[in-house]
């Protein structure tokens, strides 16, 4: 191989690399989607009474579930160390949006000193993964 054949190739490479690293930032859309869903399902379980918006908004939020999965299925790119990221940030979320609703259900229906705060928590996990793929995404190699 020649000289300039060599730096052709590695100046591909390098345009590829930097194509697939950017591919990732998908994730950061996809947590920040997810943690405004959360934050509205948490609130609108606690503050509202039984009925037809508590009903409506929780299929609204499976519905979201299921398009982001199915979405994020058929990136072409996955962020680097995407399955441990993904799953610390589902159960982080998965641990403070059962205390929320487990808690709160049961002793604080209704009151907004419990489900402000914790919709916020709830929201957190996928809030911070959506930081990290932006402060990340454009560095890893």
């Amino acid at each position: 191989m020649r000289e300039d054949e060599a730096r052709r190739a590695l100046d591909r490479a390098n345009a590829l690399g930097d194509r697939v690293r950017g591919g990732g930032r998908w994730l950061a859309l996809y947590c920040a989607v997810f943690g405004v869903g959360t934050l509205s399902v948490v609130l609108t379980t606690g503050m509202a009474s039984h009925g037809p918006l508590r009903t409506a908004v929780m299929a609204v939020f499976g519905l979201m579930v299921l398009v982001l999965v199915v979405w994020a299925a058929t990136r072409p790119v996955s962020p680097r160390r995407f399955g441990w990221l993904h799953t610390a940030m589902i159960l982080g979320w998965a641990v403070l949006y059962s205390v929320a609703l487990l808690v709160g259900r049961n002793f604080f229906p209704g009151e907004p000193a419990w489900w402000v705060p914790m919709a916020v928590a709830t929201a957190l996990p996928p809030w911070a993964l959506t930081v990290y793929t932006l402060r990340t995404a454009g560095r890893q190699r």
